[in-house]
């Protein structure tokens, strides 16, 4: 015991030298032999002088060396434990010979080459298990990035590729699963138990096989987590590939006529494997060893996530509503790691960002190269090791990137006074920095963007022979503008990564890829909701004038102070802030019209300046689920195409057709700073129920949607809209020729019709009440009650009169509400887009005026409804006059408004629609009119003339209500 324990310290003492890493073992095993050989020499001595009658008194037995030895053993390294057993072998052998009473031979060379030997041989097989695990997950994690393995390893969806791998895995990795699969059929009598610790309630069955106990229990600490992940992937997922090989191979030599075939038998034979059953249950067992033994680990994202996500297979392949619950509760828990994972990158590059940012600034204002200011900066902190002066180097330590932004924004004189609460870092996800921009040029991002401009005429200016970048940003065509050099685009510019992404772009193709001509304007709304709101504006100010420059972008900001989200109702809020933004908008295409040098009405008309929104793919997924919750047919799924008009608004959408990914990638390689997304969506939960095609599906099924769309609109929708009659008072749709199409069509048709002048679409059930009353057998003339804020006129002979409320107001709130106002003659009355005048229909003063011809007086107002749509009514009525002394003549007397009965309204207002004459402005009066005004005399409708009463004279009054403009509320 003595002698052992010595051993054991003089190893202590060796083990505990700084060597170098790759010399220490031999070192120690080199003085372990060294020293047995001195220590054995010694002892044989010891035991020669001993008589042979006292022996027996010796305390030491091989029983007691051998369990000495597995006492120490326990403590000590793997490569140190087989020299252990060496040297116990060989004590044995020298305490029994000497024991037996024969003669010690001098084999002292012989010990230690089988010292030497046990060493070698169990540091090979530990590099042997290092090599082999390495290859396990080399192969199955090392080749590709996930997104590729998950394609080319994982989720195999080609057979061709998928028999491929199944044979290279069968190939590379067949011997271990059997290593570590198979079951030892003896027992080792000296198995020191160091397989099971007594700390797990985890049972481990003592025939497994050697491999898997170094790999999985590892009692030396050598492997660690990775060779348990290693024998999960090769149990649970190396096993599948090679088992389903080997029913390949089974069902190809089945199918073959040569059965008999040897070679194949033999290769058939050395895949025959234990059962899937088998495998899976050892591999679930490893699972939980790895769980119990390296929770911290995984708790702590030492262990990588696709390592993580493969050693809970084992729980998934188990198929119990236990195990599968298990893996979604870790399914949960990785993903809060994977949050805080990309919290950490986005702060890191944000401060990484900051610090370019930073360096970049400083290089500007002393014009010092890159490398002089590094060594000069190396210089500064090695002679300033705790307390440095220079500002930059101070900011430079911290890791996170707080204190580089804090001073930044602390230098920055143009900071927003009004929101001193709110600094750069505040807002911001990215800082922007100076970034190479040739690569750019070859981006899908603006590549994309290019495109959409030449599609929408604005083309670079280049000429042939320059070539260079700016023909790479025309994708190598060589062109003009063909609008005189003429071109404008607004940008919304919220501050989200999509639109200053988009505005970085249109600042590169103005100063670099010969769109030097294109006026751009960039409108920021301030919805101020949000205490940062200010500080937003301000920074997107502050981009456009110093990042972008002031003559490349010129910046607009609209603060919404007219509501508040929360205070203000819902829908009022929603109302008055699309029109506050598109109020905007028109403004800034006026102003950009204006800076085109446009001035004539016509051109300013026919010259289109559009809006462009930073849509994209995942913005077109989101709108299908939207437009499917709000009824939307299946042509309206999408709700967004790259062009389109809203509100007179020609709207762009230049990034429709791509990923969110690829922007986000532009900002980040450019430099193109954006703010903190406050918005939560939930899209993602559907692809986690529907899985990943889910979404790629959405977005097909919104172009499939806009497809069809456009497929009906060429041979129907087209065609009936070219039928819609235009009049200034709104439009006349004809109905007989397409009465018998379905709901689906009238739904579509008249959406179109309808929304194109800025109306309201019919509910659907007045849209059902709609057909029938134009599939009835004999039509009937009448108001139809289709809406409640405009009027639907029906005639008999099918045509369906839609009225603009502007011009003719439905609604009674809406009504002029003109009643007893009066009007004089030879004045004019504006009451909304109407005209109304009164004058005396000929001759140039009252007494030249002719008598009342009835045939004036019996004209009707109104002839028919489409000549009413014109805006354009005329009548005569008769005014009876009084006699005014001052002017010693008889005067008209004044007509006023009002709301004429059936009985008492004016003749040339016989007959005609009721609701016409109670909803225009209309002049007359009647008797009860008379009433309220008398002449100078006091009489009503007599003077005295030479003692005798006599009639007044009454003129011809023209009344004319004419519609000054028209204003459908659409374009």
């Amino acid at each position: 015991m003595a002698i052992f324990l010595f051993v054991f310290r003089y190893w202590k003492r060796v083990g505990s030298d700084d060597h170098s890493d790759d010399d220490d073992d031999d070192d120690d095993c080199r003085g372990m032999v060294s020293f047995w050989k001195f220590l054995e020499r010694r002892i044989r001595e010891a035991f020669l002088k001993v008589n042979a009658k006292s022996r027996s008194i010796l305390s030491i037995n091989p029983e007691k060396i051998n369990g000495t030895a597995a006492h120490l053993s326990s403590s000590m390294p793997l490569s140190f434990r087989s020299i252990l057993t060496s040297l116990t072998s060989s004590m044995n052998t020298t305490y029994s010979s000497i024991c037996d009473g024969g003669a010690v031979s001098n084999n002292n060379s012989s010990s230690s080459i089988i010292i030497n030997k046990q060493c070698n041989d169990s540091r090979r097989e530990i590099r042997d298990n290092i090599c082999a695990i390495q290859s396990v997950l080399n192969y199955w994690f090392g080749q590709h990035p996930p997104d590729v393995s998950q394609k080319l390893l994982w989720m195999i969806q080609s057979t061709q590729h998928r028999d491929k791998v199944d044979a290279e895995i069968a190939t590379k990795f067949e011997h271990l699963l059997r290593d570590l699969s198979s079951h030892t059929t003896t027992t080792n009598n000296n198995n020191n138990n160091d397989d099971d610790d007594g700390e797990s309630s985890i049972a481990i069955p003592s025939n497994h096989s050697l491999l898997w106990k170094k790999w999985v229990l590892d009692p030396d600490g050598i492997y660690g987590a990775t060779g348990k992940i290693a024998a999960i992937i090769v149990l649970d997922q190396f096993s599948r590939h090679i088992l389903r090989h080997c029913e390949t191979i089974r069902t190809r030599n089945d199918s073959d006529n040569d059965i008999n075939n040897n070679t194949k038998k033999s290769e058939l034979n050395h895949l025959i494997l234990l059962s899937k059953d088998h495998l899976d249950r050892l591999a679930l067992e490893t699972a939980k060893l790895l769980i119990r033994d390296h929770s911290d680990e995984l708790d702590c994202g030492m262990i990588p996530l696709p390592m993580q996500i493969f050693a809970f297979m084992p729980y998934r392949h188990a198929g119990t509503m236990d195990s599968v619950r298990y893996v979604q509760k870790k399914v949960e828990e990785i993903a809060n790691l994977q949050e805080q994972n990309e919290a950490m990158i986005g702060r890191f590059r944000k401060a990484t960002n900051r610090r370019l940012a930073v360096l970049q600034d400083e290089q500007r204002r002393t014009g010092t190269s890159d490398k002089a200011m590094i060594t000069g900066k190396m210089t500064n902190k090695n002679n300033n090791d705790n307390h440095s002066n220079n500002n930059d180097d101070t900011n430079a330590t911290d890791v996170d990137g707080e204190v580089q932004s804090r001073t930044a924004a602390s230098t920055d004189t143009n900071t927003d006074t009004t929101s001193p609460n709110f600094s750069d870092d505040d807002i911001l996800e990215t800082f922007p920095f100076d970034a190479e921009m040739t690569a750019a040029l070859t981006h899908p991002i603006h590549k994309t963007i290019v495109q959409f401009l030449s599609d929408q005429g604005i083309h670079p200016i280049i000429a042939s022979s320059k070539g260079g970048k700016g023909s790479d940003a025309g994708d190598g065509k060589t062109e003009t503008n063909n609008d005189k050099n003429k071109a404008a685009i607004i940008i919304s510019l919220s501050g989200g990564v999509d639109s200053m992404v988009i505005v970085r772009v249109l600042a590169h193709l103005k100063t670099s890829c010969g769109y030097d001509y294109l006026i751009v304007h960039a409108v920021h709304i301030d919805y101020a909701n949000r205490p940062e709101s200010g500080a937003e504006a301000d920074y997107v100010r502050r981009y456009c004038e110093e990042n972008l420059g002031t003559n490349t972008i010129e910046f607009t900001c609209r603060l919404i102070g007219e509501v508040t989200r929360g205070v203000t109702s819902r829908d009022d809020y929603e109302r008055i802030a699309r029109e506050i933004r598109y109020d905007s908008y028109r403004d800034t295409v006026a102003k950009a019209k204006n800076d085109m040098g446009i001035c004539s009405k016509e051109e300013q008309r026919n010259t289109i300046v559009g809006v462009m929104l930073g849509h994209h793919r995942g913005d077109l997924r989101e709108n299908v689920l939207s437009n499917s919750h709000k009824g939307c047919g299946p042509l309206d799924l999408s709700g967004m195409t790259e062009v389109s008009k809203n509100d007179g608004i020609t709207i762009y959408r230049p990034l429709l057709p791509l990923e969110k990914t690829f922007v986000l990638d532009y900002a980040h390689k450019f430099g193109v700073p954006y703010f903190k997304d406050t918005i939560l969506l939930h899209i993602g939960v559907q692809e986690e129920i529907y899985g990943d095609g889910s979404m790629n599906n959405l977005s097909n099924l919104a172009v499939e949607s806009d497809e069809c769309r456009a497929l009906l609109n060429k041979s129907m929708i087209r065609p009936f809209l070219d039928s819609v009659v235009h009049r200034p008072m709104g439009i006349i749709i004809e109905t007989t020729k397409w009465k018998d199409q379905p709901v689906f069509f009238w739904k579509v048709v008249l959406r179109e019709a309808l929304h194109s002048v800025g109306l309201g679409m019919f509910s659907d059930k007045s849209v059902t009440a709609f057909l029938q009353r134009i599939k009835a057998k004999k039509l009937k003339a009448a108001w139809l009650q289709c809406r409640k804020d405009y009027g639907v006129y029906l005639e008999t002979d099918g045509r369906v009169f839609v009225f603009y409320p502007s011009s003719f107001p439905w609604s009674k709130k809406d009504a002029y509400g003109l009643d007893g106002q009066v009007l004089d003659f030879e004045t004019v009355k504006i009451v909304g887009p109407w005209k109304v005048k009164s004058e005396i229909a000929s001759g140039a003063s009252y007494q030249d005026s002719p008598q009342l011809p009835g045939i004036w007086l019996a004209k009707k107002a109104v002839f028919s409804i489409e000549s009413f749509m014109d805006g354009n009514v005329e009548y005569f009525l008769a005014a009876p006059t009084w006699f005014d002394n001052d002017v010693d003549d008889f005067i008209p007397r004044p007509l006023i408004f009002r709301q004429f009965s059936k009985a008492d309204r004016p003749p040339a207002w016989k007959n005609c629609d009721l609701r016409i004459q109670s909803t225009l402005p209309v002049l007359g009066n009647d008797a009860i009119a008379s009433n309220f005004i008398k002449d100078s005399t006091g009489t009503e409708l007599t003077h005295n003339v030479d003692g005798k009463m006599r009639p007044n004279p009454e003129r011809m009054i023209r009344i004319s209500i004419q519609l000054m403009e028209h204003d459908s509320g659409g374009e």
